[in-house]
């Protein structure tokens, strides 16, 4: 298993599921939907979509940890998957790879966000940032910092 902040060992073995899978399937689901339905389900969402963009269809699909009802494909769930399933720890990587390169080129386009470092996670730095800059319209609404100026705020 690869150690989760290991940015450089995942594109490395991105490249590497990449050429060796039979298919690979992307799913993203924008701050706007997010807003709407909650993270639970957006990304139960990007799941799917990820599923539907996959150029075979898969007979079944082992998802980690969470149950999806309505996938539209048989599944099943497996608890702490990424570390017991191939399949589903290479899927982790795509997914996580897709959004470190999104968010490096977030990070070229708003440069006073420090997206290309933090991921998408909440830093100092990128609270310092929405504090100055306010909400830049690819954040989420429920994840406007809204505790911004409260002591006890933990990141």
């Amino acid at each position: 298993m690869i150690p989760k902040n290991c940015p450089k060992k995942r594109e490395k073995n991105y490249a590497e599921i990449v050429s060796r899978s039979l298919a690979c399937g992307i799913g993203m689901v924008p701050a706007f939907e997010i807003n709407e339905m909650g993270i639970a389900t957006a990304g139960r969402l990007a799941m799917k979509k990820a599923l539907d963009n996959l150029p075979i269809v898969p007979d079944f699909v082992l998802i980690d940890s969470i149950t999806v009802d309505g996938l539209g494909y048989a599944n099943m769930s497996v608890p702490g998957g990424d570390g017991r399933c191939y399949c589903i720890a290479a899927a982790s990587i795509i997914a996580k790879v897709t959004r470190d390169r999104l968010m490096v080129k977030l990070g070229r386009e708003f440069p006073e966000y420090g997206w290309e470092e933090n991921k998408g996670y909440g830093t100092s730095r990128h609270k310092d940032a929405f504090s100055k800059y306010g909400y830049s319209g690819l954040h989420r609404d429920n994840f406007r910092f809204k505790d911004l100026y409260q002591k006890d705020l933990k990141f």
